[in-house]
């Protein structure tokens, strides 16, 4: 029977036992043909779902001029990094369906203003985790990978041209190297090789550049061919950043599923208010230890020890849980609390 079809009073619904297992089988059976219909519609665009992936480490590595590539150590990394972004896709757009017939199973059991409270705040849920996950991608994740990426710097160089006479004495003298002398340079012809921001249009064939965004040299060698060699600049830090392509999807997927969770807060702030468990005046008092142990669920919710990233989501955590404060507060005044006046607690959300 259709959720909207269904009586006012669960006990109106009567099924045996055998009547319960046999719907549960059916919708089990759409819930998983969904799943696998969305995983294989996924994977004709893993192309897309990967380069969304890893935008943010190629935006974050061109600013910082890191190496702009990821490594697979193992031979079947690759294909097991792309399947698993294709599962995780495909489980996300036919979570609706799917969630949809467990829901029909259940609401059978629920009174309406039950019904009515699940039904409206599964939308603002699935809005509010889609606007956290935007938030980590478009804005969070460029930041903090540069920052983590600046990180190099703390392990410099060092300056050891020659080791001191004793170590010099008792490693000798190394082979192929000249001491430096002050002779002038050699009057020799040196090519000029144009540093360009990003690469020109249609450059002619043996055309040479320097794409300093990217820190490659590239040549162009006709019929569609571009060498590209890696620059290694003198004085850059001594540690370079090398990601492996496994490792940084699980990063990026553990923090998308934090920022989802946590940008659920004005919906857990309306909800508390119109259940009546705790008011908007109480929250509001109590919001200093709020704020506290929103930055403990945030240094949870974010797998990187650093503060940075832990106030990336703090700090909108805070301001949603303002957001969901004043809706309470609006709630509040326009329908009361369900303890203190008995409404409908869907008629609120």
């Amino acid at each position: 029977m259709p959720v909207k079809q269904l009586p006012a009073e669960p006990e109106l619904v009567r099924m045996t036992f055998g009547e319960h297992l046999e719907e549960l089988r059916w919708r089990l059976i759409k819930a998983v043909a969904a799943v696998v219909i969305g995983v294989a519609a996924a994977f004709l665009f893993r192309e897309w779902i990967t380069t969304f992936f890893v935008q943010p480490y190629l935006i974050a590595a061109r600013w910082h001029g890191a190496e702009q590539y990821l490594v697979a150590r193992e031979p079947t990394e690759v294909f097991m990094v792309v399947l698993k972004l294709c599962l995780l896709v495909g489980v996300l757009i036919s979570s609706p369906y799917a969630f949809y017939q467990i829901w029909a199973f259940v609401a059978s059991g629920l009174y309406p203003r039950e019904r009515r409270l699940v039904s409206r705040m599964v939308p603002y849920s699935v809005g509010l985790f889609a606007l956290g996950v935007a938030f980590l991608f478009y804005i969070v994740l460029p930041l903090a990978l540069r920052v983590l990426l600046s990180m190099n710097a703390w392990v410099p160089t060092p300056n050891l041209n020659e080791p001191n006479w004793l170590v010099g004495k008792l490693l000798g003298q190394r082979a192929g190297v000249m001491a430096p002398t002050s002779q002038p340079a050699p009057a020799v012809d040196f090519p000029k090789v144009p540093i360009l921001d990003a690469d020109p249009v249609n450059p002619p064939p043996n055309s040479i550049w320097v794409n300093q965004n990217e820190g490659r040299l590239k040549v162009n060698l006709g019929s569609g061919q571009v060498l590209v060699s890696d620059l290694r600049i003198k004085g850059r830090a001594m540690v370079e950043s090398r990601f492996d392509i496994g490792r940084y999807v699980s990063f990026v997927t553990t923090l998308a599923f934090g920022f989802g969770i946590g940008f659920q807060v004005p919906l857990v702030v309306v909800l508390l208010a119109r259940i009546g468990i705790v008011s908007a005046a109480q929250m509001a008092s109590a919001r200093r230890f709020i704020i506290l142990g929103t930055v403990i669920a945030a240094a949870v919710l974010t797998p990187t020890p650093d503060l940075y990233n832990q106030m990336l989501l703090a700090i909108p955590m805070i301001l949603l849980f303002e957001i969901g404060l004043l809706v309470a507060r609006m709630s509040e005044k326009k329908y009361g609390s369900l303890r203190e006046g008995g409404e409908d607690l869907g008629d609120g959300l």
